[in-house]
């Protein structure tokens, strides 16, 4: 994965394997190529902290805010999503569009995949990247 460029909100860089927990939550990477990802750059648990790593420094952050205009009550492709983090000086927003969903009688699948752009804020500075991502379990 590429650094993002340095700026007053540092450097965004892969959370490193003693950073990420497994369960359910929600959990973004750097887009490689069609549908492939890179490593986590924000997970976070339901009910838990997000983390995301700037430099060599872990931040946590609180899940604020999320706000979806779906079409359904059921995902649909096309959604929109946006969640809102904030703690440690940073304000995060992760602005999504649902690019995948769990087939209709598939009882294994309990996950939502998104596309779209995560916004790093710190003070008057701001980074933008491509993120893709999934929440579920």
């Amino acid at each position: 994965m590429s650094p993002a460029p340095p700026g007053a909100t540092g450097q965004l860089r892969p959370l490193t394997e003693a950073d990420v927990e497994y369960g359910c939550g929600c959990s973004f990477s750097e887009p490689i190529g069609e549908e492939g990802i890179g490593r986590f750059l924000i997970l976070w648990l339901y009910e838990e902290k997000a983390k995301l790593r700037l430099g060599d420094t872990l931040h946590l952050l609180d899940l604020v805010d999320v706000e979806s205009v779906a079409h359904k009550e059921l995902p649909q492709l096309g959604d929109k999503q946006s969640f809102h983090l904030i703690g440690d000086g940073l304000e995060v927003r992760i602005d999504c569009t649902t690019s995948r969903v769990c087939e209709l009688d598939s009882e294994s699948c309990e996950a939502t995949w998104f596309d779209g752009f995560m916004q790093i804020r710190s003070g008057s500075e701001s980074e933008t990247i491509p993120v893709r991502g999934a929440c579920g379990c």
